[in-house]
């Protein structure tokens, strides 16, 4: 699998969220006022890489999804009630994201309230084959060649 882009994640994400949740608008970067409640937001908050094999790696990403009921919350009846529903859906019912066909579990995720705002955060691990130099590439065609020619 080729190195995914933020974007391509966060467009996987948002397919799941409408999947789970159809009636709440998904944003994947911040934006102006206004905005259509109730709403998610989708955050990239880092990535790290850790060595795998020698023609592998793992690429792990920690994402956040913001939960906004409303715009002003002191207005909104039920406000908790609410946001420990969406809270418990999240938790139960987004546990795989399906990027370019191939479906990624979703891992150590964790739903908080902070300030009448939802606060989902969890990962994904992906596998990424390296990128092989050039003259890597041409021995080992050469070998490849010599190999099936015999010689």
């Amino acid at each position: 699998m080729a190195v995914l882009s933020s974007e391509t994640i966060k467009n996987a994400i948002a397919r799941e969220l409408n999947n789970i949740l159809p009636d709440i608008f998904v944003y994947k970067e911040e934006q102006t006022n206004p905005y259509n409640f109730p709403n998610f937001f989708i955050l990239q908050l880092s990535v790290n890489t850790i060595e795998d094999r020698k023609d592998h790696y793992f690429q792990t990403f920690l994402y956040e999804i913001r939960y906004r009921q409303i715009a002003d919350v002191e207005k909104e009846p039920k406000i908790e009630q609410k946001l420990d529903n969406i809270g418990l859906k999240l938790i139960t019912d987004f546990n795989r994201v399906i990027i370019d066909e191939r479906p990624y579990r979703v891992l150590q995720s964790n739903y908080e309230k902070v300030d009448k705002v939802g606060h989902f955060t969890f990962q994904i691990r992906v596998q990424v084959e390296k990128e092989k130099d050039e003259k890597v590439k041409m021995l080992v065609l050469e070998q490849t060649q010599k190999i099936k020619g015999g010689q």
